[in-house]
């Protein structure tokens, strides 16, 4: 299964969505996470409106990821995107995440 697909997104939504990641937050490595994920345990599978939740890990700066949230509000995806600080995940939720989460995102090589 494509990876649009198993996220139940479009390939347009998940274009918008990698756009809005890299301009903003290209710094940091970005994990798809819960409902959306194929397979997330304890889920069957998102809902028609689940939203998008996505841990962002690594350097980013406050305005980087005000600017993405702002642009992921104003876009026209039809699912709202949460982003979470790595940082502000419990221990077990990050090793889920690891685990069975998606990397969207890794970050940009200098």
């Amino acid at each position: 299964m494509d990876e649009a697909g198993g996220l139940r997104l479009t390939d347009a939504d998940l274009a918008i969505v990698r756009r809005v990641l890299a301009e903003h937050l290209g710094s940091a490595r970005v994990r798809v996470l819960g409902s959306r994920v194929p397979g997330w345990p304890g889920v069957r599978g998102p809902k028609r409106h689940s939203d998008l939740d996505l841990a962002v890990e690594g350097p980013v700066s406050a305005l980087g990821l005000a600017l993405a949230r702002q642009d992921f509000e104003e876009s026209d995806l039809p699912v709202r995107v949460d982003l979470l600080l790595w940082d502000d995940l419990s221990p077990r939720m990050q090793e889920l995440t690891t685990r069975a989460g998606w990397v969207l995102q890794q970050p940009k090589r200098s």
